[in-house]
């Protein structure tokens, strides 16, 4: 007994149909959550990207600030160890008059 073809089709043809609508609803809904995420993902990146940068600069500012203050020490330290050479060439300078008196006056 062969049942009657033509409903049966139509009504074949119609839940495949509505099959395949929920199925397109549900890739569309799906593309819709993907494009969302990649718009936060999008926005994650962009803000961390900002952070480096901001990093690199407060980086290279500390640096910068680091590489003075070497200088100053250097300058300083430099200029401390010139007055003590100093010193030491009076010191032996005085030293070499007092031999000298010292030895006149024997």
């Amino acid at each position: 007994s062969s049942p009657m073809p033509d409903t049966n089709d139509a009504d074949e043809l119609k839940r495949h149909l509505q099959a395949s609508k929920a199925t397109e609803d549900e890739c569309r809904q799906q593309l819709k959550l993907n494009e969302q995420e990649a718009e936060i993902l999008t926005n994650q990146l962009e803000e961390a990207e900002e952070k480096i940068q901001n990093m690199q600069a407060k980086h290279d500012e500390e640096l910068e600030a680091l590489r003075a203050r070497m200088d100053d020490t250097r300058s300083s330290l430099q200029a401390k160890l010139d007055a003590a050479e100093e010193a030491i060439d009076k010191l032996e300078e005085e030293k070499k008059n007092l031999e000298k008196s010292d030895a006149e006056a024997r």
